[in-house]
């Protein structure tokens, strides 16, 4: 005969067997969502910083456009707006009396238009001592036309004699504009 004893306890331990399995099934339900959220936090700390270093770059990159922009705005200020040679063959001589060098050539070339910018470059042969034809280019460099010596050529027949330099001068200005 079964023990009614017996049938109970044994009732009671399978009814707190279910009860644990249930509980454990539960917060499994409720306990892995904060397991794995952990991991993400883990996740999306990495990206803050990551996207904290990218906006000090971006930064960084935004000022240095903007100083590129500033110095092609003075650039394009210094661009005259036709090439007027005689004015800068004016200054081009004036520089070469304060230089006391002598401009034996001055050889305009052809017009050449870009996209920005036109250029005009002309060939350019000068002498003197070495000091003044030092100075000369100085000058030519801190004119007010933007220009580049695109070659330059200094030679010298005697060693303490005077010397001369060949020179191409590319002189910039604004492009024609249609209208």
């Amino acid at each position: 005969m079964i023990d009614p004893k017996r049938v109970d306890t044994c009732g009671r331990l399978g009814a707190a067997l279910l009860a644990v399995v249930f509980a454990a099934l539960v917060s499994h339900k409720v306990v892995q969502p904060f397991l794995t959220s952990g991991r993400h936090v883990g996740a999306f700390r990495e990206a803050v910083q990551v996207l904290s270093a990218g906006e000090s770059d971006v930064d960084r990159l935004d000022a240095e456009i903007r100083a590129v922009a500033q110095e092609i705005a003075a650039s394009e200020a210094r661009l005259p707006t036709d090439p007027n040679l005689d004015v800068f063959l004016e200054r081009l001589g004036e520089m070469g009396r304060k230089s006391r060098i002598r401009l034996e050539r001055l050889t305009p070339g052809d017009v050449e238009e870009h996209l920005l910018y036109s250029e005009l470059k002309i060939d350019v042969r000068v002498t003197g001592p070495f000091t003044a034809v030092y100075d000369f280019l100085l000058r030519l460099e801190n004119a007010d036309q933007l220009s580049r010596i695109e070659q330059l050529k200094i030679a010298n027949s005697e060693p303490r004699g005077p010397c001369a330099a060949d020179m191409r001068l590319a002189l910039y200005f604004a492009p024609e504009t249609e209208g």
